[in-house]
């Protein structure tokens, strides 16, 4: 036997996880004939090191085979996971948005379709507050079908225990845009006197902003995993 080479147990022990004799890592493999590279660190990743050396078997005694003892020593690896709560946010904010443009009312009992009847003549203004005014009405509501589209795929990618990370960027900055967006529309249509914005006008906003606050909510967090 070559000096400082790992030896065996005097008594011959069966293969398994034991503690590290080297003191570096939590567990160590043993093969039942010396110790072996694969270890376990302290947070329940497996990877290598360099066996050490002199170093003697474990203590003359069988691994635990309890079912406990083997979840506590088997290596384990980590995943990213959306968080649900977040993404149940971000799905309440794009419900409120969508009450705001289909039932709620903007004043006096007019809904968003009827603002947006009355917007129709600023298609053709050169004055740019308006012709931006014109197209959200005309437009606006292809940017919360995709909004609702992409949250279909966030639950997806929640239950499939993905991360979703390009996914929120996308969808943070389509909510982003509607935030301004909305906010330059009712500021136009309730310019000088008469009445003034009633609930369903500023629920499109702020349901924009709940949405862009569960995204903020649902970044995935390192989650051990057996």
């Amino acid at each position: 036997m070559e000096p400082n080479a790992p030896s065996g147990p005097p008594g011959g022990v069966s293969a398994g996880w034991y503690p590290d004799p080297s003191g570096r890592f939590s567990q160590r493999y043993f093969d039942g004939g010396g110790w072996t590279d694969q270890v376990v660190g302290a947070n329940g990743m497996t990877t290598t090191d360099a066996v050490p050396g002199a170093a003697a078997g474990p203590e003359t005694q069988a691994p635990d085979a309890s079912p406990a003892s083997a979840a506590a020593v088997a290596p384990r690896s980590e995943g990213r996971r959306l968080s649900w709560y977040g993404v149940g946010v971000a799905a309440l904010g794009v419900v409120v948005t969508g009450l705001s443009v289909t039932a709620l009312s903007w004043a006096d009992s007019a809904t968003f379709s009827d603002v947006r009847k009355l917007t129709d003549r600023w298609e053709s203004t050169t004055y740019d507050d308006a012709k931006i005014a014109y197209h959200y009405g005309a437009w606006g509501w292809i940017l919360l079908l995709l909004l609702v589209i992409a949250g279909v795929a966030l639950v997806a990618a929640a239950v499939n225990r993905g991360d979703g990370t390009g996914l929120r960027v996308l969808v943070a900055c389509a909510a982003g845009a509607g935030v301004v967006w909305h906010a330059a529309y009712v500021a136009k249509v309730f310019e000088g006197p008469g009445p003034s914005p009633g609930a369903g006008a500023w629920a499109g906003s702020i349901g924009y902003l709940i949405t862009i606050i569960g995204l903020a909510i649902a970044t995935p967090r390192m989650r051990r995993r057996a």
